[in-house]
């Protein structure tokens, strides 16, 4: 899992992580399913794809405090159960 900010950027980059982004909404419930099973850096893209910011900023950098914001918010817009 990349911690520092300019291996996270590199991975937006990535020509996968723009295909799963290119999915458009159907991702959302994907993304955050696989935010459930296993923590990872899918943030900008459920952010792009979304518009939301859920995760409070006391919460940067905290991936386990991110993953939690981002499936109360994907449960409150009925994306995941």
């Amino acid at each position: 899992v990349p911690t520092s900010s300019s291996n996270v950027a590199k991975m937006f980059q990535r020509p996968e992580y723009r295909a799963v982004v290119g999915l458009g909404s159907e991702a959302i419930p994907l993304l955050l399913n696989e935010l459930r099973r296993e923590p990872d850096y899918w943030f900008a893209a459920l952010q792009e794809l979304t518009g939301a910011q859920p995760v409070p900023k006391s919460a940067y950098g905290n991936l386990y405090e991110m993953t939690e914001a981002w499936l109360r918010w994907g449960r409150e817009h009925d994306h995941i159960q």
